[in-house]
Formats: structure tokens, C-alpha cells, sequence
């Protein structure tokens, strides 16, 4: 499916996507700490029975049971098998249990292993590990993608730059928050959303960690700060420990009361996570049909899509906040290392920390000009933990090259959306190209 027609899907109505996969998986029989991936493959009448009853609810995407099955997970729990292989098998099964009433999307999720510099992992080594992933669901017939339960920024960055390398296909991306907003590793959803957008992404969206009555004000935040589709599959409440199993408090008739109120809130897909299941997604349907918001997708005509693309962006962002461009009024001048020998000598040692403390933080309404060519940094390792310490330190920041190869480098890592000043390069394809890939903003003042 292309990104057009998606778009004209949600247009004027509203998704019903599918409820949880791993609980009735449990339910089903599946010993608990096994890999679910492998498990659904040995076992697939379980996934293809759960799959056709949601089909039968009223499910118009089903989430392909490939959650986990990336190369670093796989290796972690031993798995016996190729990534190629067990997605596209994986995605095979859901498209025959989808038929022709629904579309199905391959599901990708974090890989257990933390990138530079709290841990060893690159971000180009994670974003293979993703495409690797990526290129296998779309061999296997997926309609688009689903990157959900995420909990940091970076990773979400480098597993949609992965399908973006590999295909065009429509992108759903979605983050495991608390009630105040925030993942588990500090992403503010909000700052998620201005990035993701940035970035290109299809719907943004909140999955898993909490009922529907605390998603709700959740998604009210993403729609104040994007015109993407919102999306949300929240866990049928808080759930509690008995005889040693997970038991989820709402039924189907409470879940659908708050789904409701968060489509009242103007969300675009809706669906269920933990403790979910096709019972939740017909009462959902249900309601859907008597406000005139659900169309079966065979009824579905694609017209010529109007809305404005490439227009640039007005925002920046880190992972934990955003800042509007009209606010930020100059630029700020980080530290010059040829006339700094201590800086030199941090930046030799590799003590990244001391110098992005050593650049300073710009104040309020300022943004942080850095010039990449000052730095002399030509290892691709030493830049990302360079530029991986500058995310962290949350000021906007400003990127100043001469080299557009060095500028998509740093582009590439850097956890938000960045402002850029191209003296040389302004103007020129090749450089808005870059600009658009990343969300950057060009910025000459």
C-alpha cells in the first residue's frame, strides 16, 4: 500500500486495528518465556485462529506476530533461524488469515541492547540490524509498518531511517508511556511526535503501560503538536498478579467507553494491547459504526491527495522537548577548539561530556551553533558519541558545515530535529534532500 492511499484511509474515518497478541497467547497455551516469534511458527493455527477472529470483529490492520524478530534479539534468546526466513513466514501467515478484509502490517520493536554511549551498540549497527528486519516483512507481502512498545527516541529513529533505506511503505510509530508523557528512558511523546514528523512517519501513536482512561489525556497532547494520525491500543486497564498469572480488570463494554472519549479527542486508529482481545475490537466496531467513522476498506476510493508536502518545518526538538523557531532569537556560538587548546585536548581524549559543557548552553531563546568543521572529527564512532552527548544535553541545537557529507553524519545521529546553516550548500538539491531526510531546518540567521 502506498503512502497516498493511507493517508486517504484515515482521511475520514477511523482504523480499527487489531487488540493483544502476546496475553491470548498465553491463554492459548504458550509457556511463558518462551520466544513468541519461533513459538507462533511451530504452533500457527494459534496466531492464524486468534488473527481471523479479530479479522471477524471488525480489525482492518492486523500486527504480523514479528514483534521481537530482529537479528539481536533472535541472538539472544538462541533462535535457530534466519531473520529472513521466520518475518517472512511470520508476515505469510497473517496475510493469509487477513485475506482480503485486511491489511497487515510487520511489526518491529526495540532490541533489548542500548546504543553509545550508555551501551556498545552503533547507531548504524542498529539500523541494519533493523533494515535487515525491514527488507525480510516486505518481501513477506506486509502493507506497511508498525514500530511499536518503543521507549526511546533514537531507537524509533534508526528503525524508521531502516524501512525508509529499504521502502516507501506507510510507517505507524508508536511509544510505551507513563501517564505524565514520558518513556521509561526519558523520550517526551510530544518532542517524539515534532521529530517523528519531521522524519516522515505516517501516524504517531501511544501503545501498552495503561488503560484507556490514562491514555486519553496522553493522546489529547499528540494532537495538539502534530496534523499526523494519532493512533492508540491501550492494555484493558492496570493489570493485577493472581495465582501467578496477569489479570486485566475492564471488560469490553468499560475499554469501549474511554475509546470513545479518544475518539472524541480526534484519533485515528484505534485498537487494544494487553489483555485485549476480538471481543474488545467488536464492541469497538460497534461504535464506530454508530457515529458514521468506520468504512469497511473494500468501500475505500483513493482520490488525489492535496495536503502540502516538503514545506519546512517550523520546529526543533530533542527528545524531551520541543521549541518553536520564531522563539529562538540568535545564535549562539560554541567554543572555536583552534582557539581553545583545552577543548582540543577533551575532544582529542575523547571526553565528549566536558566538551559539550565546554561549548556552553546557549540560554533561553538561543540555539547552540556548532561548526562541525571546527571539530575535526573524521571517525564516524567518534562523532556519533560526540553528538550522541550533545542530544543528551537537551538545547536546540544548530549544525554549521561546509561539507554535506559530514552534516548528514551528524544529522543521521543526532536524537531530534537540529537546525542547519549551509553557507556553501544552500539551495542545492542534494543538500535539501539531506534536509528533508532527517527533518532538518535550514537556518540562516
Amino acid at each position: 500500500m502506498d503512502r497516498e492511499t493511507f493517508r486517504n484511509l484515515v482521511r475520514d474515518r477511523v482504523l480499527l486495528l487489531d487488540g493483544a497478541t502476546g496475553s491470548n497467547l498465553l491463554k492459548a497455551g504458550m509457556p511463558a518465556g518462551v520466544c513468541t516469534e519461533t513459538w507462533v511458527l511451530e504452533h500457527p493455527q494459534v496466531i492464524q485462529e486468534l488473527q481471523r477472529a479479530y479479522v471477524e470483529a471488525g480489525s482492518q490492520i492486523l500486527f504480523a506476530p514479528t514483534f521481537s524478530a530482529n537479528a539481536i534479539a533472535l541472538k539472544e534468546r538462541q533462535a535457530e533461524i534466519s531473520v529472513a526466513e521466520l518475518n517472512s513466514r511470520l508476515a505469510a501467515l497473517s496475510r493469509e488469515a487477513a485475506g482480503s478484509k485486511s491489511l497487515v502490517a510487520g511489526d518491529m520493536t526495540m532490541t533489548g541492547k542500548q546504543l553509545l554511549p550508555a551501551g556498545t551498540l552503533t547507531f548504524d549497527q542498529l539500523t541494519d540490524c533493523y533494515e535487515e528486519q525491514a527488507a525480510a516483512l516486505r518481501d513477506g507481502g506486509v502493507d506497511l509498518f508498525v514500530v511499536e512498545t518503543m521507549i526511546s527516541l533514537q531507537e524509533m529513529r534508526a528503525a524508521v531511517l531502516a524501512i525508509r533505506r529499504c521502502c516507501d511503505l506507510p510507517i505507524l510509530a508508536s511509544f510505551t508511556v507513563d501517564e505524565s508523557g514520558y518513556t521509561f528512558l526519558g523520550t517526551e511523546i510530544t518532542a517524539a511526535a515534532v521529530t517523528l514528523e519531521g522524519l516522515g512517519v505516517d501516524a504517531v501513536g501511544v501503545n501498552c503501560s495503561m488503560g484507556p482512561e490514562q491514555m486519553l489525556p496522553v493522546v489529547e497532547k499528540l494532537r495538539k503538536v502534530t496534523e499526523l494520525p494519532v493512533l492508540a491500543k491501550a492494555n484493558a486497564g492496570n493489570p493485577r498478579q493472581e495465582d501467578g498469572r496477569m489479570v486485566y480488570p475492564m471488560n469490553a463494554e468499560q475499554y469501549t467507553v474511554y475509546a470513545e472519549r479518544m475518539v472524541d479527542a480526534g484519533i485515528s486508529l484505534l485498537g487494544g494491547c494487553c489483555g485485549t482481545t476480538p471481543e474488545f475490537v467488536s464492541r469497538m466496531q460497534e461504535m464506530l459504526k454508530k457515529r458514521g467513522v468506520y468504512k469497511p476498506l473494500e468501500q475505500a476510493v483513493c482520490g488525489t491527495d492535496t495536503s502540502e508536502e516538503g514545506c519546512q518545518p517550523r520546529r526543533l526538538a530533542t527528545d524531551r522537548r520541543v521549541f518553536e523557531l520564531s522563539s529562538l532569537c540568535s545564535m549562539s556560538h560554541g567554543g572555536c577548539v583552534s582557539e581553545n587548546p583545552a577543548l582540543a585536548e577533551c575532544l582529542a581524549a575523547g571526553e565528549y561530556e566536558d566538551v559539550v559543557e565546554a561549548l556552553g548552553d546557549p540560554g533561553e531563546g538561543q540555539i547552540l551553533l556548532v561548526e562541525l568543521d571546527d571539530l575535526g572529527m573524521d571517525a564516524d564512532k567518534s562523532l556519533e558519541a560526540f553528538v550522541a552527548q550533545l542530544s543528551a544535553s537537551g538545547m536546540p541545537v544548530c549544525f554549521g558545515a561546509s561539507s554535506l557529507s559530514i552534516l548528514e553524519r551528524a544529522l543521521r545521529c543526532y536524537c531530534g530535529i537540529a537546525a542547519v546553516r549551509l553557507p556553501s550548500l544552500s539551495g542545492s538539491e542534494e543538500a535539501g534532500q539531506v534536509l528533508a531526510r532527517y527533518g532538518a531546518v535550514e537556518y540562516g540567521r
